[in-house]
């Protein structure tokens, strides 16, 4: 009789085709990167910002997506796709249209630094960020938003002060959403840019915009939110349950591993 034992490396090659197999037929999760001018990347040496690195860290994980949007900037990545528009405040990103043309299932919002720098009060940017998220939501209520905090200027600044307000006011901005019903979550970037020690030289290309090592932090901040809510996946079947996929037909694994778990 076949024992589990001897029987073990061809159990763990079948185990990973099925693995593989899986994978690649995942449907690609559809993600918007969505904001200004960090969004589309300035201040990068590449011009790709936060989106090449992410993209590197889901594809290391091997979790299938494709970035959605009708903008492409950025180097030595393939899917250079995003809404990051230089320039735009809160109540300037068309949601409706943006989503209508390229939906999404994930989105990365980054927003509010060009408000600060034209003089908006915290308070009145938390009300444009509520009604943008409220947009997003009754575009596509299953959508998840990944809503980060603003990052810190490198100077110091009156317009820093309305900064760390407005960061101030979001927990509770995501809170109520997600109470509400809504798929949100924030994601601090600006403390884990204060945490970094001399952050204002180590991460900042300019006063506004990271540099590569800042993108980077943005990136992890992004990655770690994104793939935390998401325990991995389970699996559990038994020999009478198993119904062969092509690659299971042709290399013989499902009726070998029938036979061995019935043994």
């Amino acid at each position: 009789m076949r024992t589990l034992r001897s029987s073990k490396p061809f159990f763990i090659s079948c185990l990973l085709a099925f693995f593989f197999s899986a994978a690649a037929g995942q449907t690609p999760v559809r993600m918007m990167p969505l904001g200004n001018s960090i969004t589309d990347g300035s201040g990068s040496s590449h011009d790709g910002g936060y989106r090449r690195d992410l993209y590197d860290l889901l594809q290391n994980a091997g979790i299938a997506f494709d970035f959605v949007g009708s903008r492409q900037t950025g180097a030595d990545f393939s899917d250079r796709d995003h809404e990051g528009h230089p320039g735009f405040l809160a109540a300037q990103l068309n949601v409706q249209s943006y989503l209508a043309n390229r939906p999404a299932d994930v989105i990365f919002l980054e927003i509010g630094t060009n408000d600060l720098s034209y003089g908006e009060r915290a308070g009145r940017i938390r009300d444009d960020i509520e009604r943008l998220v409220e947009a997003i939501h009754q575009a596509k209520p299953s959508i998840a938003i990944y809503l980060a905090t603003v990052i810190p200027r490198r100077r110091t600044s009156a317009q820093q002060q309305q900064t760390d307000a407005l960061n101030a006011m979001l927990p509770d901005l995501v809170n109520a959403k997600s109470a509400a019903g809504h798929k949100i979550h924030l994601v601090d970037v600006a403390a884990r840019f204060k945490a970094v020690s001399n952050w204002p030289a180590v991460l900042m290309d300019d006063d506004l915009h990271p540099n590569d090592a800042g993108y980077a932090l943005m990136a992890n901040a992004w990655f770690e939110a994104y793939v935390k809510p998401s325990p991995p996946p389970r699996i559990s079947f038994s020999p009478t349950d198993l119904k062969p996929a092509r690659w299971m037909k042709t290399s013989g694994c499902a009726e070998r591993i029938a036979a061995i778990l019935r043994a």
